[in-house]
């Protein structure tokens, strides 16, 4: 469920299928120009009323938008779709309590209307309510409302929580409930990356049997492409991702396609997503300079989105989301492009078989450690160096002076989500403040507004002889604007394990603070030790716990040393990550490899 409007419903006559017709094309102020007729000669249409409001939200004239949707409600009480549109505007004004008691009241007139039931929750969820979204999916599930997609919020919410044991049984049991609902098979397969119990076979088989009902839910795919076979012409490569705006993936993505050699690349980028914002205008700006295209395909099923594809003429496709959110990884089980990968944001194989390649580097997938992407269908594709780029694509602001000078203590930090800070994670780094005495603690995520959940997580760390004194636990910021000068309280950053962090190891080094972690035995417990490559910190990614301690320890010891990587990490995360024109030759020598592949292959 996402933060869409509801969808108009059929128009019941001719002039509110006009004004349809001038919403679809995008004339909202022509229909409301339309609708102002309707309403002076039908004042009591609730339909009219709503529609209004939904015009009005388009055009951003939200108070408006809300009063006409409440009229839509007064002349005719509980009806569902006005309750939706009401809550949808509702939500673009933060108001979520409103907006969820608007569809509680109509989901009382209507218990088994799907969008009343689910709505709600999807509106708690992105508020990180999760206690809440618990309570509402077990008050679901108990009077007998079994629909997959309680069993995905359920899920999620203890995920997010950090109970990813119990959020695997959720998922285990909807999908037992519910096999051909996929969204239960590629939300449980990422969640199964968190954990530090699920071994890498069951992880593998996990992704393999998300593939397998992607392709046998599917067409089959398409085979009768008639690109021209050139091993070094220009290669037209599309990007599908949902996160061409502000999100942590657009400081990878933006390196690269900047960095894509114009006379070798033409990329098209395919945006999966409602949301449009400043970001997106960088990411235009790309594929306009790039000489590509800038394609909106959020709302388009499998199929339109595939012809979308197909109609590009795309000679590589890269997937860059995964199974994480807006996934629209299912259309290329239906092979729009000749040449299929997976890449950035996904750390792992899908396990679908006609995804062709998942880039990678030597680090993250060492040529001598069978790794999960070439068990999981995917071959593995190894670029030169590291496989990512970074850019804040803001000012990112002065590290200031060592913390350990002026408070006369070590401060070691994470601000990974607490969803990756698993058992194994408390006790390592339990151990490693047991080995630097003095030493403090500062992790800030999503969830550590609650008090209840604050002190799960102290009684964790005081099994591990860590006393609550020594560990602060905050709250979320707005944003990578507030959260990197909090990098000033930090002198080592820890990353969680198995599931490294990226974008939080990126911005820890690009405010000269080093990270320490733990290397493990799939692709999503080694990216932090490719990204220390990339800076000449390599020695910092351990091979053991006790390693992890003995590097951690050492660091924090060496004070001189911290001081000078405070000084020199901004730079050389900037010279070896934001190499823009470096980096985009690697990639494109890589896609190179797997076109010729295919260009060798008998047509």
């Amino acid at each position: 469920m996402t933060n869409r409007p509801p969808t108009l419903s059929p128009a019941p006559d001719r002039a509110l299928a006009q004004v349809a017709e001038l919403s679809m094309s995008g004339r909202h102020q022509q229909a409301v120009e339309a609708l102002k007729l309707l309403m002076r000669q039908r004042p009591k249409d609730a339909q009219v009323a709503r529609w209004m409001a939904c015009e009005l939200a388009y055009l951003n004239q939200l108070e408006q938008a809300i009063y006409h949707a409440q009229r839509a409600l007064t002349l005719e009480p509980g009806q569902p779709e006005a309750s939706l549109t009401l809550a949808y505007v509702l939500i673009r004004k933060d108001r979520v309590d409103e907006a969820v008691r608007a569809l509680d009241e109509a989901g009382k007139r209507h218990p088994d209307h799907e969008e009343l039931q689910l709505t709600p929750m999807t509106f708690l969820s992105n508020a990180g309510r999760r206690g809440e979204v618990l309570a509402r999916t077990k008050a679901l599930l108990e009077r007998g409302y079994d629909n997959p997609e309680v069993w995905v919020f359920r899920g999620v919410a203890l995920h997010e929580a950090g109970r990813v044991e119990e959020s695997l049984e959720v998922f285990s049991e909807g999908i037992r409930r519910h096999p051909d609902y996929l969204r239960l098979r590629m939300i449980g397969a990422f969640s199964a990356q968190y954990s530090d119990v699920i071994d890498r076979r069951t992880l593998r088989e996990m992704h393999l049997d998300a593939g397998r009902v992607i392709r046998r839910l599917g067409p089959p795919e398409f085979t009768a492409f008639e690109n021209d076979r050139d091993p070094e012409r220009p290669l037209r490569v599309g990007f599908l991702c949902a996160d061409f705006r502000r999100h942590v993936s657009a400081h990878f993505l933006a390196p690269l396609l900047r960095g894509l050699p114009r006379d070798r690349i033409t990329p098209m980028l395919y945006h999966a997503s409602v949301t449009e914002d400043d970001f997106s205008a960088i990411f235009k700006r790309i594929a306009s300079e790039k000489g590509g295209a800038w394609r909106m395909v959020d709302g388009l099923d499998d199929d339109r989105l595939f012809a979308v594809l197909r109609a590009d003429r795309l000679d590589v496709l890269i997937e860059c989301s995964g199974y994480i959110n807006l996934t629209r990884v299912p259309v290329l089980g239906m092979r729009p492009a000749p040449v299929q990968c997976s890449w950035m944001a996904y750390p792992t194989g899908t396990g679908i078989d006609s995804i062709d390649y998942r880039i990678t580097d030597a680090i993250i997938d060492p040529p001598g450690l069978a790794g999960m992407t070439e068990e999981s269908g995917e071959r593995v594709l190894r670029i030169e160096g590291c496989e990512l780029g970074f850019d804040p694509l803001e000012a990112i602001p002065e590290p200031g002076p060592l913390p350990s000078v002026a408070n006369g203590h070590i401060t070691f930090g994470c601000f990974n989500a607490v969803k990756k800070v698993t058992p194994t994670t408390v006790r390592m780094w339990s151990a490693l403040m047991q080995a630097a005495p003095g030493s403090r603690l500062r992790m800030r995520s999503r969830g550590m507004e609650e008090r209840e959940v604050r002190e799960v997580w102290w009684g964790r760390f005081a099994e591990g002889g860590i006393a609550r004194e020594r560990v602060d636990l905050l709250p979320p910021v707005n944003g990578a604007k507030e959260l990197l000068p909090d990098y000033r309280h930090v002198d080592i950053a820890l990353d969680p394990y198995p599931y490294h962090g990226t974008t939080t190891t990126c911005e820890s080094l690009s405010m000269g603070v080093p990270v320490v972690c733990l290397m493990g035995d799939r692709p999503a417990a080694r990216v932090g030790g490719s990204l220390l490559n990339a800076v000449g910190l390599r020695e910092l990614a351990a091979d053991s716990v006790e390693e992890f301690v003995r590097v951690g320890s050492a660091l924090a010891a060496d004070r001189d040393r911290l001081a000078r990587l405070r000084s020199e990490l901004p730079r050389l995360v900037r010279e070896r990550l934001g190499n823009d024109a470096d980096f985009g030759a690697r990639f494109e020598r890589g896609i190179r490899e797997a076109w010729r592949v295919w260009c060798a292959q008998k047509s």
